[in-house]
Formats: C-alpha cells, structure tokens, sequence
C-alpha cells in the first residue's frame, strides 16, 4: 500500500495491516474486523481508544484460533459472566453482539462460535460498554423510538 495511503488509514486498521502481513490473520479475518469496526463507526464509538482496539485484536485472534481449531473451551469467570448478564445494557449487549456475529458470518460463514467464545466477546463489548456509556445509552433510546 502506497505510504500515503497507510497513513490515512486509522492506526489500529494499520495494526490489522500488520497482523495480516505476519500471516497472525487471513484475509477473511481482516475483512470481518473492517466491517466491524465500520459499523461501530455508524453507532458513533469512538474507534481510536485502547478498549476498541483490544476488543478489535481479542475478535481476531479468537476467529483465527476458531479457524484453526483452537478455540477457547473455558467460558469467562463465572462471577464477571453474572456482572455482564445482570447490567442494564445486557439486551443491548446482546442486540450489539448478535449484529458483530452477522458481520462475521458474511466473512466466515462456515465459523461455529463457541459459547465459551461468545461470553468473552460479550464481556469486551460490555466493557466497551462502561467506557462509552453515552453511546450505548444513545443507541438504546434510538432503538426504543
């Protein structure tokens, strides 16, 4: 890609560019967190913070390990899983998931998630969550319109 071009790109898209390059995540990966991150751009999430992109490079790598037959088979703690599902915004959270999993599933269609899977990519977007309240609480009343 043309340096020009790179720089253009948001930092943490410029990691992906990395991360695919050292062969740590295919193609399909690549794409799946683009659109993503494109949609978290539509819900105003501001992108550019550490929790974004810890949730962002937590999604890779779980599809690559998926991909390959690795994945986690121990679900989050117990006790941190009972804060996720207690929390106000968990039917959000969930609404917010299941829309990340349609995303993945045009890139991977054949990826069966795991439960065990799913509760920590919950547990990111619930943190995400407590980070940038405003825009979980602003999407939730657009959402009751």
């Amino acid at each position: 890609m043309p340096q020009d071009m790179q720089q253009d790109k948001p930092q943490a898209m410029q990691r992906f560019d990395i991360l695919k390059t050292a062969g740590l995540i295919d193609e399909a990966v690549y794409r799946a967190i683009t659109a993503v991150r494109q949609q978290f751009v539509q819900w105003q999430i501001d992108c550019e913070t550490a929790q974004v992109e810890m949730l962002l490079t937590h999604l890779a790598m779980a599809l690559m390990r998926i991909q390959k037959g690795e994945p986690q088979t121990i679900g989050l703690d117990n006790e941190i899983w009972q804060e996720v599902t207690a929390s106000e915004c968990y039917p959000e959270l969930l609404a917010y998931h299941q829309r990340i999993l349609s995303l993945i599933a045009i890139e991977l269609p054949h990826l069966l998630i795991s439960a065990q899977e799913e509760s920590y990519l919950i547990a990111n977007l619930y943190s995400l969550s407590l980070e940038q309240q405003h825009i979980f609480n602003l999407n939730l009343q657009k959402n009751e319109d």
